[in-house]
């Protein structure tokens, strides 16, 4: 596990989403993407233990995201300066228990749109904001993803062809290729 002295103002909680700024870390926030989550905190100048694989473990989390438990199966942003929280533009880990967040640095939704293939509703914890989950077998399109999550209802992918005479036909995706369903 890496180790970088804290070159902010400020303090750097344990299980904070830290940046590289400078000369070392500082708070992650939008405009400083994040690179892992501390594992030790401490003031300007001290050095700070972090990763961007794992798991944190803490029994309060309150300094980090307002409150003492994490929401189990729920995905963890970037929220604001070096705090976390269930919305934002880039996903940072995934809360496997109250106490216990799995890392999982991912680029900023702004700067990565990723499509994700799936069997059926996307899970929760698959992608982050901005991305598309596409169901080949059945043809249908999620996405793209919010902080609120994936929407419920699919988007159904056809394409619409022409025969000979002109005359539309519509066909939708099968396992094999497209069948016509006109």
């Amino acid at each position: 596990m890496p180790s970088t002295r804290n070159a902010s103002s400020g303090t750097i909680q344990h299980g904070a989403p830290v940046a590289f700024v400078g000369s070392g870390l500082a708070p992650a926030s939008g405009a400083n993407p994040a690179i892992g989550i501390a594992l030790g905190g401490g003031p300007p100048g001290r050095v700070i233990s972090w990763s961007n694989t794992g798991e944190v473990a803490l029994s309060n989390w309150s300094l980090v995201t307002g409150a003492i438990n994490l929401t189990p199966g729920v995905p963890y942003y970037v929220a604001g300066t070096g705090r976390l929280d269930t919305s934002g533009t880039q996903q940072v880990g995934f809360a496997t228990s109250a106490t216990t967040l799995t890392i999982s640095i991912q680029n900023p939704a702004s700067q990565l749109v990723q499509i994700h293939l799936v069997s059926g509703p996307p899970p929760a914890g698959t992608g982050t904001i901005g991305d598309l989950a596409y169901d080949g077998a059945k043809g249908n399109f999620w996405g793209p993803k919010t902080a609120s999550g994936w929407p419920a209802t699919p988007k159904k992918l056809v394409s619409v062809a022409y025969d000979p005479t002109g005359a539309p036909v519509v066909a939708t995706p099968t396992q094999n290729g497209w069948q016509v369903c006109s």
